[in-house]
C-alpha cells in the first residue's frame, strides 16, 4: 500500500515535470518566433533581445523595431545603434548597456 502511494506520487512528480518542460519549450518557440519578427537570433545582445521581447509582448508591432542599425557619418565611419522604435510621436533611440 505504501509503496503504491510512493509510486504514484513518483509518478505524478514526473508528469509535472514533463508537462512543465512542455510548456516552457512552447514558450521559448513562440519568443523565437516573435523575436525571429524582427531580427535574427544571433544579433545583438542578451540584454537588446531581452528588451525586444518586452517591447512586442506589450503589443509594440515589429514594423516599428529596428534592431542593430548602422549609420554612415559624414567622416566616412559609421555608428551603430541598438535599437530605433518608430511612433506617431517620433522614433525612440535606445542604447542598451549590460552592468552587474
Amino acid at each position: 500500500m505504501e509503496l503504491t502511494i510512493i509510486i504514484i506520487l513518483i509518478g505524478g512528480l514526473i508528469g509535472v515535470f514533463i508537462f512543465s518542460s512542455i510548456v516552457k519549450s512552447n514558450e521559448r518557440k513562440k519568443d523565437r518566433e516573435l523575436f525571429n519578427s524582427v531580427t535574427s537570433l544571433n544579433r545583438g545582445t542578451n540584454s537588446e533581445r531581452s528588451l525586444i521581447l518586452r517591447l512586442l509582448k506589450k503589443g509594440i508591432p515589429s514594423e516599428t523595431i529596428f534592431h542593430d542599425l548602422f549609420i554612415k557619418k559624414s567622416n566616412n565611419e559609421f555608428s551603430q545603434i541598438d535599437l530605433v522604435l518608430a511612433t506617431k510621436e517620433g522614433i525612440i533611440v535606445f542604447e542598451v548597456k549590460d552592468f552587474s
